[in-house]
């Protein structure tokens, strides 16, 4: 049994058994299995919170709907362009402040007269035992948590008001939203009167509307005295201003001071003037540092042209002429007193010549310095008219300023002028920024209690906490839901995933499942089963106990299509009934379906034996036909007692070849099952297999390691006719 092959299907071996999915008690199926229990407990909820609901004062809610408009203060300001304006959150959010204000309420409490009515005045309400209990709840509590923050702004109610309870009652009793993201405000009212409801919330609408008109002409009052007084001061204002510039030109003309425009003209010709002189000067200066290099290196022939001056040309060409002649007559006649007189002549032009030069530079050294002066004269009169166009230019950006503050002036003047006129006429005509779209109707049907409704919610929250007992006092302890975990912990080779069948908790689901389907896991895994539980020695009646570990549903459906599945395979077998509980297998030879059974059946327990002692000559032959019957039969299987819960189970164990103990997936505790696997060996027995039934098939998992056989078991052949 140790050694395996590999296959697709089969039953699983050590360290390689089908695993069951690991997964929680189902609440569906503890619902399930304590229907009964949890139906009543929610119907007696139900009915007692009906009752009790039918002992409640009902209450009537009235709802009156206001549209908030553009937020106008008259007709001027209705144009099309703020018609399309939407209402903003904040804008909705004030509204419904505005009326839960103490302002609002009071108004409508004095005018409804709700102090006389008991359901707002508690003090003609007389005091019965509710109200005793929610006193001292309300004084017990008041002395362990500490007070809230007190009410703020429109909501602050004064502590000597006389209406104050009438207030917070009144508060309690309305109830303002706004509808979804429209700018639609609904109100609200929930009273004992169904009139008094419709009432309320019409009022609150109306007291709303009509405090907003009185806000509306008060604050334009006030805007118009504080617009007066301003347009007053800025009209003081503009005169100082108009006087500061009448003042500032008075003086400047006065002053008899150019303006910048003359200026400007008089800068520019000045500056072209400069310009003129300075080139002068420098053709001045240039032509006689020329002239006198030349007259330095006495170069006549190029200065005389540059002078253009009749008398030095005259001189030059005479000074020519006499060396001309003095060169000829030293040719001619040698050292000669001739040529000596010759040579004076040429000394003395040359003589006038050069003091003609001189006088011609000292003239334009004279024309230089008087350039010179009038450059610098020049230049100083440009740096005065400049610094006075400076000092002209600041003054009249010092009217310029002046006279731009004037017409600011003027001009938030003119505006303010403007808003006093318009606001003048605004308030004499006020409309306010919401309006009623839908007056209350008086509600013929009381909102609350809802004792249906109420009855419903009681009678499933029962239900529920009848579930949620039943969760917290039922066995907790780990459940059987993984092959591998239970073969370690058991030490059982084989363990076998039985797949639920079909109609679950029907002790022949399985069997008719497994005719219906020969290929089915359910089959497979009974055919392995058979398999492990096979006799140890050809030719030794086979003996097999099915037990579990305690009372099992599907126990008794494993042991008949045990018995099947052995039949089939030509096998004489028979099923025995043991357990006194398996009240299911009592009336199996009146099944129909099993008129035809390949395996017999005998029923042994207590209240059969009993029955055949209370009848002495009939039990004798019964009792050997069972015997014999047991006798020639191969395979016996006996559907055995809990093992933890009967001695039979024991003894049976010791006697049997074979013992198969039976869980269920997700209901058998595994502590259960391990107690019950080391009880049968204390008891010198050996379990052979466990099967787990009623596995879901989600949980089933394909099986990778297989125990060596020479053959798979063949499939159970379905029964004819």
């Amino acid at each position: 049994m140790t050694d395996g092959w590999d296959m697709s299907a089969g039953t699983s071996a050590k360290g390689a058994v089908r695993a069951g999915g690991d997964g929680e008690p189902s609440i569906l199926s503890l619902a399930w299995s304590n229907k009964v229990a949890i139906s009543l407990c929610g119907l007696a909820a139900a009915l007692t919170a009906y009752i009790a609901l039918s002992t409640v004062t009902p209450t009537y809610t009235a709802r009156t709907q206001v549209l908030l408009e553009q937020n106008a203060t008259s007709v001027m300001d209705q144009s099309a362009g703020a018609a399309g304006q939407r209402i903003t959150p904040a804008e909705a959010q004030s509204t419904i402040i505005v009326m839960e204000s103490t302002d609002v309420l009071r108004s409508v409490a004095e005018e409804l007269e709700l102090t006389n009515r008991a359901e707002f005045n508690s003090e003609l309400r007389e005091s019965g035992l509710l109200d005793t209990v929610k006193s001292e709840l309300r004084d017990l509590v008041s002395g362990v948590v500490p007070a809230g923050e007190p009410e703020e702004g429109a909501l602050r109610i004064a502590p000597d008001d006389p209406l104050a309870g009438v207030i917070r009652e009144l508060r309690k009793a309305v109830e303002i939203r706004v509808m979804g993201e429209s700018a639609i405000v609904e109100v609200r009212a929930m009273t004992q009167n169904p009139s008094l409801a419709a009432a309320i919330t019409d009022a609150v609408a109306e007291n709303y509307i009509a405090q907003q008109l009185v806000q509306k002409y008060e604050s334009a009052v006030r805007a118009t005295e504080w617009l007066e007084d301003r347009t007053e001061q800025l009209r003081i204002v503009l005169q100082d201003a108009d006087a500061r510039v009448t003042d500032f030109r008075s003086e400047q003309l006065s002053a008899g001071a150019q303006t910048v425009a003359d200026i400007e003209p008089r800068l520019e010709e000045l500056t072209r003037q400069i310009a003129r002189v300075g080139a002068e000067l420098s053709d001045t200066r240039a032509q006689r540092d020329e002239l006198l290099q030349l007259y330095e290196e006495d170069n006549f022939m190029s200065l005389v042209p540059l002078f253009g001056i009749a008398s030095i040309t005259a001189l030059h060409q005479e000074l020519l002429v006499a060396e001309t002649e003095l060169v000829d007559r030293t040719a001619r006649f040698g050292d000669d007193p001739s040529v000596t007189a010759q040579r004076q002549v040429r000394d003395g032009v040359r003589t006038r010549l050069e003091a003609e030069v001189r006088n011609a530079l000292a003239g334009l050294d004279v024309r230089v310095d008087v350039l010179s002066k009038r450059l610098i004269n020049a230049e100083e009169d440009l740096q005065a008219m400049r610094r006075e166009l400076v000092d002209r230019q600041q003054t009249e950006l010092r009217l310029t300023e002046l006279e731009r503050e004037s017409e600011a002036s003027q001009q938030v003047y003119n505006r303010f002028l403007v808003e006093v006129k318009e606001v003048r006429e605004r308030s004499q005509f006020q409309t306010p920024a919401a309006r009623i779209i839908t007056w209350a109707d008086v509600p013929v049907a009381p909102t609350a209690p809802q004792k249906a409704k109420m009855a419903v919610v009681a009678g499933l929250g029962g239900g529920a906490l009848a579930l949620l007992l039943i969760a917290l006092l039922r066995d907790n302890r780990p459940r059987v839901r993984n092959a591998e975990e239970l073969a370690e912990m058991t030490g059982v080779d084989a363990i076998e995933q039985i797949p639920a069948p079909g109609a679950a908790g029907a002790p022949l689901a399985l069997l008719e499942r497994m005719r219906a389907e020969p290929e089915s896991p359910g089959a497979q895994s009974l055919r392995w089963l058979r398999y492990r539980l096979r006799a140890r020695r050809k030719g030794q009646t086979n003996v097999i106990l099915v037990t579990s570990a305690r009372a099992e549903t599907g126990k008794s459906g494993i042991s008949v299509a045990l018995a099947e599945t052995f039949a089939s395979d030509g096998v004489s077998t028979v099923l025995v009934n043991i357990d006194g509980q398996a009240t299911d297998l009592l009336s199996i030879d009146s099944v129909g379906a099993l008129r035809d059974m390949p395996f017999r059946y005998l029923d042994y327990t207590e209240h059969t034996m009993r029955a055949l002692n209370e009848c002495a000559g009939e039990a004798a032959g019964d009792l050997a036909d069972r015997l014999r019957i047991l006798k020639s039969t191969d395979v016996i299987i006996i559907n055995g007692p809990s093992v933890l819960r009967s001695a039979d189970a024991l003894e049976m164990s010791e006697m049997a070849s074979r013992v198969l103990l039976v869980c269920n997936w997700n209901e058998t505790p595994s502590a259960l099952v391990q107690q019950s696997v080391n009880v049968l060996r204390d008891a010198g027995s050996r379990v052979d297999a466990i099967a787990m039934n009623n596995v879901p098939r989600r949980s089933l998992k394909p099986v990778t390691y297989m125990p060596r056989s020479p053959q798979p078991p063949k499939a159970i052949a379905a029964p004819q006719g």
